[in-house]
């Protein structure tokens, strides 16, 4: 069956792409009223950035978001002294309308432009030059692409090039096209070539060894880009001038290097714990979904609190006396009959248990389920008894007690100053350290986002 819903999808690409002219810029040519700039960024403290996951650009290794696109973003943010808000996505959505709705900042774009590309709504800022290839069976007959079928991105900036390849090339114009879900079609003859770039190229054919690169095509280099609205030309200028810096720079390099260098990426790609090619993120995950399972959880979630509280590590201990994977006190540990000498199962098997409870604790305050986790890991982090000061905190000043993000999250930040004063009754037990609980539920939501998006279960 999926093999003939494919082949169906071949013949229908096939019409399309002979019939319809698809817009080869990939962006919207409607201009946008949106005015947020650097100034207006400022204010906020945050950069809202989109990043995508793919190889290179936004991944996740031994449980840990990496990528060039993130650590590049992160060294402009600390140069512009704000911080960085990530929104990864998966590398065939297209998240313009976003940027242009004022929903982000700036995309890091994975698709390919050259160098002048100009479109009117939006500007784009060159970041890093990516060569796009052709790959192919080995055992094929020749590289004469008359009839041939080659796929590609709709919209890609290389079509025109493909194009020239012969009168009768069959471009196929794939919306959300990802090479790696068309190998096995490549493999049976079912399609001629796959366009991707380099990298992706080296990927497949470690994975595939009867694939290779066409040789003897010239291809010129475009870019993967930062795109920001035309409505933001301060934060265009302030990008465009550092990375012109930044690029002269030793750590520029050294950044390039790790990421971009072929023995370091197919390092990468070959570890059993790259998330993207095996669905695994630790060592511990058939246990984290054994548990899971029991309270009903997305077992990412409870990777991603494992991975922020211990590193995966099973022998792990804080200053405050927290152990283990979990980060359990000796007295939740004492609470489930366990100590020091708890297995790694049994670690898991507690926090689980532990979570579980504290999803009871808020089931009448936070009737949301989905709601609810964020509520249930500051709790884990700071005690429910804090966190209940700042839902009392938050309908004393007209916010919302069931919501978290910009509501009970800042009211956690006013509980923090010990010169905020309440009436008897708000706030009973006392200030707490609530920046670093804020930090903790976003930084653990923005793991699960990477996790979930390296990974499709």
């Amino acid at each position: 069956m999926i093999l003939k819903t494919k082949t169906f999808l071949i013949k229908f690409i096939f019409l399309a792409s002979v019939f319809f002219a698809f817009d080869c810029s990939g962006v919207s040519k409607h201009s946008t009223g949106v005015q947020i700039d650097y100034e207006q960024i400022k204010v906020s403290g945050n950069l809202r950035v989109t990043t995508h996951t793919n190889l290179t650009d936004h991944f996740v290794f031994r449980g840990s978001p990496f990528g060039f696109q993130m650590d590049l973003l992160g060294a402009f943010t600390e140069h512009l002294s704000i911080d960085i808000q990530y929104q990864p996505t998966i590398e065939s959505n297209d998240p313009v309308s976003e940027l242009l709705a004022g929903k982000t900042d700036l995309i890091a774009s994975a698709q390919l432009y050259p160098e002048d590309a100009a479109f009117d709504s939006v500007i784009l800022i060159p970041v890093v030059r990516v060569k796009q290839v052709l790959i192919a069976r080995k055992n094929r007959e020749d590289d004469d692409f008359t009839h041939k079928n080659i796929f590609v991105q709709q919209g890609s900036s290389f079509i025109p090039k493909l194009n020239r390849l012969g009168k009768y090339v069959n471009v196929m114009q794939i919306p959300d096209y990802n090479p790696r879900e068309w190998t096995q079609e490549l493999k049976e003859g079912m399609i001629d070539y796959l366009v991707c770039d380099e990298n992706n190229a080296k990927v497949l054919m470690m994975e595939n060894p009867d694939f290779e690169m066409i040789e003897g095509i010239e291809w010129d280099k475009d870019y993967k880009v930062w795109m920001v609205r035309k409505t933001s030309p301060n934060l265009a200028t302030l990008a465009r001038g550092w990375l012109e810096n930044f690029k002269k720079t030793s750590e520029y390099a050294g950044l390039y290097d790790r990421y971009f260098n072929e023995r370091n990426l197919l390092a990468r790609v070959r570890s059993d714990y790259f998330a993207m090619r095996t669905g695994r993120i630790s060592p511990y995950d058939d246990l984290i979904k054994k548990y899971s399972r029991q309270i009903d959880w997305d077992w990412k979630l409870v990777a991603a609190l494992m991975y922020n509280e211990s590193g995966f590590d099973p022998a792990a201990v804080s200053k405050a006396g927290a152990y283990g994977l979990m980060q359990l006190m000796p007295a939740t540990l004492e609470k489930f009959g366990l100590d020091t000498t708890a297995t790694a199962e049994q670690q898991i098997m507690a926090g689980v248990f532990y979570l579980k409870e504290l999803d009871q604790f808020f089931t009448e305050s936070v009737p949301d389920k989905e709601e609810r986790i964020k509520f249930v890991f500051a709790a884990y982090n700071s005690g429910p008894a804090h966190i209940l000061d700042a839902q009392r905190i938050a309908s004393s000043i007209g916010k919302n007690p069931e919501i978290w993000d910009g509501n009970v999250d800042m009211s956690l930040l006013i509980k923090s100053n010990p010169t905020e004063t309440f009436d008897k009754g708000v706030v009973r037990y006392g200030v707490c350290r609530g920046d670093e609980t804020f930090r903790f539920v976003r930084n653990l939501m923005l793991c699960f986002d990477s996790y979930d998006h390296a990974i499709s279960d």
